[in-house]
């Protein structure tokens, strides 16, 4: 895992595992298996080690302590709940969900290991051993890797009001990761990831059912499992493009311009092209039209990633062809309505094209949702609000919309 907490995303925590606790646990040093592996690992990577990697160890006590501290120091007061009732009004969690403690869970259940970019060193969990342990130290030491080349602690802050680009930049570096272990795990076979045809859906699909074991939820929001696999098995065939259409190499230019939103990781070309952007929509298409008494609790990014969950995807998979494809950019306000008091939702999207905002339409129109809704459409752009009255919504597009 990687060194960041990130909105609705939970995997992207790892981005943010580098902050430090250090002076708690006891001090990492040097460690067979890391002087073994080091070699190996700068092989498959095609990078060196600029100086040794230390090693330490962590119990499961520790690591949902140092969850626990960096949740509190990346959210604000109340984020983690507003996260909660924004997915309830889209119709992705039950109201009675235990979202925080299950986040927390999960994060605890997930990670075997981590590298600390402020201590230059990688932890292993306590209760893994042996040669099982081999592959997460693989993933580790690329953790490591990056940190030596490309200065990790430049993608530990998470975006606080775009959390589809920090889920991009986590898949880049997870992506990376999982696919230098994939490479180690093929090694007997004299053969790399990028030798395989594409296995990303059977991937996704397998992943998921082992997650849902692991953990013991029966009922996890598909938000939750899906943000668990994507920086991983997505992330993992962003890679693989990558490496297929310019080797290792490639892979280090997307260090220094980074992907900037997960349709962009959904479709690596799109990516090496460098020709579709990601549009943004100001946070402040609000300003001045909310209803009398209103405010604005938070304002985020879905992404494509965040619209094939919303429209339907299961089971953490994401159909080739699935709603949600055409995403051109979108952004959505949790509002806090005063008479009557109650939560709303605006959600703004643009499409590539007109085509495709239809389709969406069509799909968005397609799923059910216990709050009142309402839809409006310009062309390429899209509005809809969840618990307010069309009047409102046609209040807050403005200049936004032509009509």
């Amino acid at each position: 895992m990687s060194p960041g907490v990130n909105r609705f995303w939970i995997t992207s925590f790892g981005l943010l595992l580098g902050g430090s606790l250090l002076c708690v646990f006891a001090d990492p040093g040097t460690d067979p298996t890391v002087e073994r592996l080091s070699p190996v690992v700068a092989e498959l990577r095609e990078l060196k080690f600029r100086k040794p990697v230390e090693a330490g160890k962590r119990s499961k006590e520790q690591i949902q302590a140092y969850i626990e501290s960096r949740i509190a120091e990346e959210y604000k007061d109340q984020e983690i709940e507003y996260e909660r009732r924004t997915l309830v009004l889209l119709g992705l969690m039950d109201a009675s969900f235990p979202y925080r403690q299950s986040l927390i869970g999960l994060m605890r259940e997930q990670v075997a290991g981590y590298y600390d970019p402020t201590a230059k060193s990688l932890y292993l969990a306590d209760w893994v051993s042996g040669t099982d342990s081999d592959p997460i130290f693989v993933h580790e030491l690329t953790h490591a890797l990056q940190d030596q080349h490309f200065e990790l602690k430049k993608f530990m802050k998470r975006n606080m009001d775009d959390d589809d680009r920090t889920l991009a930049v986590n898949s880049l570096l997870e992506g990376d990761a999982f696919s230098v272990m994939m490479d180690f795990s093929l090694k007997g076979q004299s053969a790399r990831m990028t030798d395989l045809p594409d296995m990303t859906a059977a991937l996704e699909q397998s992943l998921a059912s082992q997650k849902l074991a692991e953990t013991g939820f029966k009922d996890i929001p598909q938000i939750l499992l899906a943000g668990v696999l994507f920086p991983y098995v997505r992330g993992s065939a962003f890679i693989r493009h990558l490496r297929m259409n310019g080797g290792w190499k490639s892979v280090d230019e997307a260090f220094r311009k980074l992907p900037a939103s997960s349709e962009q990781i959904l479709h690596p070309a799109k990516f090496l092209a460098r020709n579709d952007p990601p549009i943004e929509i100001s946070k402040t298409l609000l300003d001045g039209k909310l209803p009398p008494g209103s405010n604005v609790l938070m304002s985020n990014v879905l992404g494509e990633f965040g619209w094939h969950i919303v429209l339907g995807a299961k089971n953490g998979s994401i159909p080739n062809g699935s709603a949600g494809a055409g995403w051109g950019g979108d952004r959505f306000w949790l509002i806090e309505l005063n008479s009557p008091k109650k939560d709303a939702l605006l959600l703004a999207s643009v499409w590539d094209s007109e085509k495709d905002a239809q389709t969406f339409e069509a799909d968005w129109k397609k799923r059910g949702a216990a709050a009142p809704k309402v839809f409006l459409r310009d062309g390429k752009k899209a509005l809809i609000g969840i618990n307010l009255v069309e009047s409102d919504v046609r209040k807050s597009a403005g200049s936004w919309f032509t009509y």
